[in-house]
């Protein structure tokens, strides 16, 4: 499956041959007259899928089960408007950018404009039957400010719903009680942090927004490691048993795991544009990435 723009394709493994695509319903709300809905995106979004069906999240805001083999439809979720939005008339905008399949449960996280223009908007975990599309709950995250907050895939660990803001802010959240059980936050974060929170093992890996990945204990948010680099990223970090890989621009800064130590810088080869298309992936010794022009393996150094 490839989410590309304003919809996703499911491709056959083995040819390639495109087998269905399927387009997320419209990015907006109780369209006024003189206005136009955009077409549901899903610009960098992290779908999930089990071994029948695919989870699409998706700009306006929705949740999509669509069958992985035919690309039918099975439900399809939306918040619908909220209650407390000024949005009381016209368009109001929210989106979702990631989902996880834990178990009977499907977890998205979801950025909600509160007003119109998104001066003043929220954060959101949301918790949806995976057999009905059925919403169960909603936690509102406790940061509040402007714009699209959380871009990123929840992680589950154990009990715990994690999740990573673009405030350089991440919470675990029981879910069973749906409550905020901790968060961390460097006091010196000052970038924005679109990557997401990363699990390898027993360590949680974030980037801070203060030029550093944190090592986090994910049963309660402590600091077990730090690992410095140059900016925020600019895609979802990669974690091996070896190495750490932070994709700034056109860069790949590659950490060593265990001391932090930048191991490598990789540029990407045959490109000017600082495009890395999807996050990394790793497998038998070898480093993948899609970037603007096509793909890109090395092996892991």
């Amino acid at each position: 499956m490839a989410p590309l723009e304003t919809y996703t394709v499911g491709l056959d493994a083995a040819s390639g041959r495109e087998l269905w695509r399927y387009r997320a319903p419209a990015d907006a709300v109780g369209i006024p007259a003189g206005y136009v809905a955009l077409p549901g995106q899903v610009i960098e979004s992290r779908i999930d899928a089990d071994n029948n069906t695919v989870y699409i999240p998706a700009w306006g805001a929705s949740v999509s089960a669509v069958d992985l083999h035919t690309g039918q439809v099975r439900w399809v979720w939306q918040p619908g408007r909220i209650d407390g939005d000024t949005a009381t008339s016209g368009v109001f905008a929210s989106g979702s950018n990631g989902v996880v399949v834990s178990g009977d449960t499907i977890f998205a996280t979801l950025w909600h404009f509160v007003n119109r223009l998104g001066g003043f908007s929220q954060a959101w975990l949301v918790a949806i039957d995976r057999v009905s599309g059925r919403e169960l709950w909603r936690v509102r995250l406790p940061y509040e400010g402007s714009g699209t907050l959380i871009w990123a895939a929840p992680v589950v660990y154990h009990n715990l719903i994690i999740v990573h803001t673009l405030s350089a802010r991440t919470y675990g959240i029981d879910r069973e009680t749906q409550k905020v059980v901790w968060e961390f936050t460097d006091d010196s974060a000052h970038l924005s942090t679109i990557a997401g929170a990363e699990l390898y093992g027993d360590v949680l890996y974030v980037d801070g927004g203060d030029s550093q990945v944190h090592g986090l204990r994910p049963s309660d948010g402590t600091t077990i490691s730090i690992a410095a680099f140059p900016a925020a990223s600019t895609r979802d970090l990669l974690v091996t048993e070896k190495r750490i890989y932070v994709p700034i621009g056109a860069e790949v800064y590659i950490l060593d795991r265990q001391t932090g130590a930048t191991i490598a810088i990789a540029h990407q080869p045959g490109t000017y544009d600082p495009l890395f298309s999807s996050a990394a992936a790793f497998s038998n010794g070898l480093v993948f990435f899609t970037v603007a022009d096509g793909a890109w393996c090395f092996e892991e150094p």
